[in-house]
């Protein structure tokens, strides 16, 4: 009798819990982002061949990111697809050569699953770490730039922006993000040699 009133507690009480797990394969549309994301993918670029064979999670993380992205951040769907997603990207981060030239973008999708969750410091390092590894690298800092807004830290996402647009001057989303956060023309980064 114990067990059936439980388990009536757990329906009422965690709707949608019946469906929190879903297909766990790719769909055909999430298949063909795949694809899209490792279009970029340079052989030539890779000095140990085994970490290609690990980015299928690189792919995992950024498909149950955006699957969680259907539902609100108290359903359990949202919050299992969370940590699929972070588990990916776990998986690629451990698994791969710290000389990976794709680890960034492994750290930047961490990064994004991260603050989506609320785990915003741990978003913020991910995003750290991307720069570490190439500080030229667009989406991190636009990632810093989310995390400093959603913390309400107008200033410090303004540094960021211009920060990036020093190294990245030609980069049309750091030049959105400058003006909308304040930042006035002429961009920094304009008079560097290109």
């Amino acid at each position: 009798m114990k067990l059936i009133q439980i388990t009536l507690l757990l329906l009422c009480f965690l709707p949608g819990m019946g469906n929190a797990v879903e297909a766990f394969g790719s769909t055909p549309s999430e298949a063909a982002m795949c694809k899209v994301k490792m279009r970029d993918y340079d052989p030539s670029l890779v000095s140990n061949p085994k970490d290609v064979g690990h980015m299928h999670h690189y792919c995992d993380c950024l498909r149950f990111a955006n699957r969680a992205l259907r539902y609100p951040s108290s359903d359990p769907r949202f919050k299992h697809n969370i940590r699929e997603s972070i588990d990916g990207c776990n998986y690629v981060i451990k698994h791969v050569s710290p000389s990976f030239y794709m680890l960034p973008s492994v750290y930047v999708a961490r990064g994004r699953a991260y603050l989506l969750a609320k785990e915003g410091g741990k978003a913020a390092g991910d995003f750290m770490k991307a720069l570490a590894l190439d500080k030229n690298f667009v989406p991190a800092y636009i990632g810093l730039i989310k995390f400093y807004q959603k913390i309400d830290n107008k200033e410090e996402a303004l540094k960021i922006a211009i920060e990036g647009l020093k190294l990245n001057p030609n980069s049309r989303p750091l030049k959105r993000r400058y003006l909308r956060l304040g930042g006035k023309e002429p961009f920094p980064g304009a008079n560097v040699a290109q």
